[in-house]
């Protein structure tokens, strides 16, 4: 036995070693095996920080574990990791909101207002406003980037209870409940801010 021990210690002379808690579910497939990983980094092709992947055993062994990408998915890290990243997440959140409070607040300060010819003090002539028209004005005076095809227009505030939304163009001069969608982030996606949007005379 002593010499079965010193055969293996032999055999495992200048090996670096790297070893779990508790070894992850490990599943044979085509391929390879695979195993239950923690992503502690965002990492292309394979998941984002937080989330639970099954990885090549050899990558997470070669590449993941030892560049502090990954670790295994014990029950211990699985419980450990989920709630540190739920406090980061709730935290993004929080400021997330902030910022959107702080855009709606700086959208409702002014209306978006926009000039055109009329020749009647209705119609717009010539002249129509167009989405692109208001998102340009609103990134000119409000320093605002918005997407043109996230805009829509609720209601014409002359007539509030009618079936009908206008849509674009804006032929009629006039003041416009409106709203827009803004991208503060990838992983939240759009955050829609409600504005007034004044059609008015040249």
């Amino acid at each position: 036995e002593e010499g079965k021990n010193m055969a293996l210690l032999g055999r495992l002379a200048g090996t670096r070693l790297v070893f779990a808690a508790k070894p992850s579910m490990v599943i044979q497939q085509r391929g390879g095996k695979y195993l239950a990983v923690v992503l502690l980094k965002d990492c292309e092709n394979v998941g984002m920080a937080g989330e639970e992947r099954m990885v090549k055993a050899g990558q997470m062994r070669n590449s993941l574990y030892p560049n502090g990408i990954a670790t295994y998915a014990t029950p211990e890290n699985v419980a450990k990791f989920k709630t540190v990243f739920d406090t980061e997440r709730r935290m993004e959140l929080e400021q997330l909101a902030k910022k959107v409070a702080k855009l709606a607040k700086k959208m409702a300060a002014t209306p978006v207002e926009i000039k055109r010819n009329t020749h009647d003090g209705v119609n717009c002539s010539p002249g129509e406003v167009t989405a692109q028209n208001i998102s340009d004005s609103i990134l000119k005076h409000k320093k605002l980037e918005v997407d043109p095809e996230s805009i829509v227009i609720m209601a014409e505030n002359e007539n509030p209870d009618e079936e009908e939304v206008p849509g674009f163009p804006i032929t009629r001069i006039g003041t416009y409940r409106a709203t827009c969608s803004v991208i503060l982030s990838e992983e939240s996606g759009p955050s829609k801010i409600d504005f007034t949007l004044n059609v008015v005379p040249r």
